[in-house]
């Protein structure tokens, strides 16, 4: 995903580094059967596999790889035209690390010296998606949720 001047939060490092805008959605307020993974679901949901955006692609406006290094934290790779692409390669852009918080799982994605901060809503407790990235303490949400493709580097 690619950093723009529109940043959201963890997700805007999901997302803002891909350059979406937020919008207010009912997608982030509880509600029941849609609520936010506490820590072991986001991890498992997330270490290991690509969050694509939006999640009704493909296409993908945004791909990212989660690189697990502890169960915790790891590095965000950007796919981008993949590996073997001699002009838009893949490339680490930051690293993510996840916490525990009373009532949800907060991920904080870092790019430089930048940081923002998300919970992940949807109707499972992990699995491949859709979620919904939410500015951690605020109702807003990526427009087009984000899908979890499991044990893959890529959205496909």
């Amino acid at each position: 995903m690619r950093r723009t001047a529109a940043a959201f939060g963890m997700l805007a490092a999901l997302v803002g580094i891909i350059g979406l805008e937020p919008a207010l959605a009912l997608n982030c307020s509880p509600t029941t059967g849609y609520a936010a993974l506490q820590i072991v679901a986001m991890e498992s949901t997330l270490n290991g596999n690509a969050a694509c955006h939006p999640a009704s692609g493909p296409p993908w406006t945004n791909q990212e790889y989660h690189r697990s290094s502890a169960s915790t934290a790891g590095a965000i790779i950007d796919h981008k035209k993949g590996p073997s692409s001699p002009k838009d390669s893949t490339a680490t852009v930051g690293g993510y690390s996840i916490a525990t918080e009373p009532n949800a799982a907060i991920i904080t994605y870092t790019y430089g010296s930048t940081q923002y901060q998300y919970t992940l809503r949807g109707t499972l407790a992990s699995g491949v998606g859709p979620y919904d990235l939410c500015a951690s303490g605020s109702p807003a949400a990526l427009v087009g949720q984000v899908k979890v493709i499991a044990g893959s580097g890529s959205c496909g």
